[in-house]
């Protein structure tokens, strides 16, 4: 598909050959799509290196329904997609277009999965600059729903999420004062990770009620993500 797309660049407008090049992409496009759609064939590709880097360059070649589904899988693994440094501007471009257009529901679905999982993968997925945008996204999208009341909002977990976020927040600036205190780091080891794009307000007082002192940490949270994203 890339070497046809540069062919045909390269044709002049008019040219007889473009003609069969656009029929020829047309099919490999085509047979991408029919490749992709095989049962269990995305979440294999993800558990890979090589994998994650195909998926990622096949992302803009893909027609809206087949790449919403690549970013679908991708947000459900999205502790593997964390680990590609090389790809994550790309596949932040397809990710962010895909929360932004897909149900709550199953934004929520994915959340959750990851919620209840493992925690040291949501703090490889907080630890990401493309884990990091994409759960603040999700926030923002869930936020945005609530505001509008047009979709149905599963608090529960929500409520999960930023408990888990506020936590684990919580227990890096303990960290990073034990080490400064014991003079080992003098600037603290667990700063924030700086987002792929500076985050949008996220007003979670549309989505659940938090005590005062939660609601103080989520607050210095989004701050801190803020200043070092427009720092960027």
């Amino acid at each position: 598909v890339e070497s046809l797309k540069l062919k045909l660049a390269a044709i002049p407008t008019g040219a007889p050959l473009r003609e069969q090049v656009t029929m020829d992409l047309t099919k490999q496009v085509q047979s991408l799509v029919s490749g992709l759609n095989k049962p269990g064939l995305i979440p294999l590709y993800l558990q890979v290196r090589k994998g994650r880097g195909l998926l990622s360059r096949c992302l803009k070649h893909l027609p809206g329904a087949p790449a919403s589904r690549v970013c679908q899988e991708m947000l459900m693994n999205l502790r593997l997609m964390c680990k590609e440094d090389q790809w994550q501007d790309t596949i932040w471009i397809h990710l962010n277009r895909y929360l932004a257009q897909t149900s709550l529901s199953s934004l929520e679905m994915s959340m959750s999965a990851l919620c209840r999982g493992k925690e040291k993968n949501l703090i490889g997925v907080l630890s990401s600059p493309l884990g990091l945008s994409s759960i603040l996204a999700v926030l923002n999208r869930a936020a945005t729903a609530a505001k509008r009341g047009q979709e149905k909002i599963g608090v529960p977990v929500w409520r999960e999420l930023i408990l888990k976020i506020v936590a684990w927040r919580a227990a890096c600036l303990k960290e990073d004062e034990a080490a400064s205190a014991a003079g080992k780091n003098e600037f603290g080891g667990k700063s924030l990770t700086t987002p792929l794009h500076p985050p949008q307000p996220i007003d979670i007082g549309f989505l659940l009620t938090l005590p005062e002192q939660q609601m103080q940490a989520w607050e210095a949270f989004m701050a801190t993500v803020s200043e070092d994203s427009h720092q960027r």
